[in-house]
């Protein structure tokens, strides 16, 4: 087989392969904690046989609205000692610096 040939074979497995979803089992495991407190659980796919859903249990729901409330305490409090101009300007860094997904 010629070496152009080669590349090109080579090239487009590369294409294919990045086309192929991929399970990342770091997000599996990032359930296992959750599950493990009660917080989720997790149920059949009905659109894919061999999926799984996590859902928040009741438990979930109120650690949820908890985090919520403590959140929003520490957001008021910062907001207050900040200013609306510099707290703008903090919580735009942090956004440009994390995994933010409302972005």
């Amino acid at each position: 087989m010629g070496e152009r040939l080669r590349e090109r074979l080579h090239h487009r497995q590369d294409v294919e392969d990045a086309r192929r979803p991929r399970r990342h089992p770091r997000r599996q495991v990032t359930l296992a904690g959750p599950l493990q407190r009660g917080l989720t659980v997790t149920v059949a796919d009905p659109a894919a046989r061999r999926a799984r859903i996590a859902r928040r249990t009741a438990r979930g729901d109120d650690a949820l609205a908890r985090i919520t409330e403590a959140v929003t305490a520490v957001e008021r409090v910062l907001r207050e000692e900040l200013g609306p101009r510099r707290y703008g300007a903090m919580t735009r860094a942090m956004r440009a610096v994390g995994d933010d997904p409302l972005r």
